[in-house]
């Protein structure tokens, strides 16, 4: 292929990642790595397909290989990063998006957003708050969607100080909440709510098993493969015909 041809379907491979394309996306990026292979741009889109395709493993080699071949090395940082954060590995995620913000101005925004996410996966909902602003800040309104999410981090950092709080009356509120946190991406806030209805005396039955749903499905989007195996086992026998529940299974 000539080089317009590969950058052309690198392009692509990147454009299938960011509209969830995600079996069409690995196709284009193997396709440009084998004729690219010592790229860190081939490298590290190789490396995000196939953590969207469910090899982390797989992934991370590639992520770790961009950083060391030649090229971008900001853009290889940034990316593996971000596969870091989604498999909850914090500080090697930090200190990657601390390279990015550090050697160059472009991508900041998205940077400081998966920081935010990452600080908030480690508790840390103060700094989060902070990082999510400068990233919104940054982004100047070209992605509104992130205001609306400001106000995950609002409510775990009150709940984390007991100005709120949950309880019997609004546990099927908060299920609702983490409904609504898994669809932006939000994962950290799903997984913590949902542990914390786990582990609340009042909750009911059939809001316990819910939550537990709940932190399965989080933790197969955080790539927390076993611990989500070992709970899947627990909870296949109440699933076995939830669609949803057999997605994440199998």
């Amino acid at each position: 292929m000539t080089t317009e041809e590969l950058n052309t379907l690198q392009e692509e491979a990147y454009d299938h990642l960011w509209n969830g394309r995600y079996r069409m996306a690995l196709e284009a990026a193997k396709k440009v790595y084998r004729d690219r292979p010592d790229d860190s741009e081939s490298a590290i889109c190789l490396a995000w397909a196939l953590l969207e395709n469910g090899n982390p493993v797989k992934a991370m080699e590639y992520a770790n290989l961009a950083v060391e071949l030649k090229g971008d090395s900001v853009k290889a940082h940034l990316y593996r990063g971000y596969l870091l954060m989604r498999m909850s590995i914090f500080e090697g995620a930090v200190s990657d998006f601390d390279f990015a913000i550090h050697q160059q101005k472009e991508s900041l925004a998205w940077a400081y957003l998966n920081k935010a996410r990452t600080l908030a996966g480690m508790e840390k909902f103060s700094e989060a708050e902070k990082t999510l602003e400068l990233a919104i800040l940054i982004d100047r309104g070209k992605n509104p969607n992130w205001t609306e999410i400001k106000k995950w981090y609002a409510s775990a950092k009150n709940i984390n100080a007991g100005s709120e709080k949950i309880n019997s009356n609004n546990t099927k509120e908060y299920l609702l909440k983490c409904s609504e946190a898994i669809k932006q991406k939000e994962y950290w806030y799903a997984l913590k709510i949902a542990r914390m209805i786990q582990n609340d005396q009042q909750s009911k039955k059939d809001e316990k098993l819910s939550a537990e749903f709940t932190e399965l499905e989080a933790m197969y989007y955080l790539y927390q493969f076993r611990p989500a195996l070992e709970k899947a086992e627990k909870l296949k026998s109440k699933f076995k015909k939830d669609d949803k529940f057999q997605s994440i299974y199998n």
